[in-house]
């Protein structure tokens, strides 16, 4: 689970970075603000949500995952970035 948390940190961190590349510019109007805002949580929840069914698995089921998937064709995957 310790590469899972690392990789999940990485893609939270590169977020972060990607938003500090973007002039602030388009930021400071509302509706553009709340579209970008909701475009980039989008992006961040898309990339975490292997990460969220890993978590859940280990809490719930007690099963360790052995590595991250990214595959939006699992049954479980759209309920989860929902």
């Amino acid at each position: 689970m310790r590469m899972l948390v690392i990789v999940a940190l990485l893609i939270f961190l590169a977020t972060k970075a990607a938003e500090d590349f973007v002039p602030l510019r388009p930021w400071n109007g509302f509706v553009l603000y709340f579209f970008l805002d909701f475009a980039v949580d989008a992006v961040q929840i898309f990339f975490l949500t292997p990460f969220m069914i890993a978590v859940y698995r280990f809490i719930i089921l007690d099963q360790v995952a052995a590595s991250y998937a990214l595959d939006p064709r699992r049954p479980e995957f759209i309920p989860f970035f929902g």
